[in-house]
């Protein structure tokens, strides 16, 4: 979730099994593919490109079995 001015904008993501790579999916741009380490920039971006201005990141994660 991307929190901004009284919105909260779902995006959906995955890591990788070795961690090194992320896949988020914004419902209004679509999907993107970036390193694990540059996914905060990346988060940010998708946020300023929405017209979002970040307020905050909040993370909901399960691993599948």
């Amino acid at each position: 979730m991307i929190y901004s001015q009284e919105i909260a904008h779902a995006l959906g993501f995955s890591v990788s099994s070795d961690g090194k790579r992320a896949t988020l999916f914004d419902p209004n741009l679509g999907e993107f593919h970036t390193r694990s380490k540059a996914l905060a920039d990346t988060i940010e971006n998708i946020s300023s490109v929405d017209g979002l201005p970040l307020i905050g990141v909040q993370v909901f994660a399960s691993k599948i079995h």
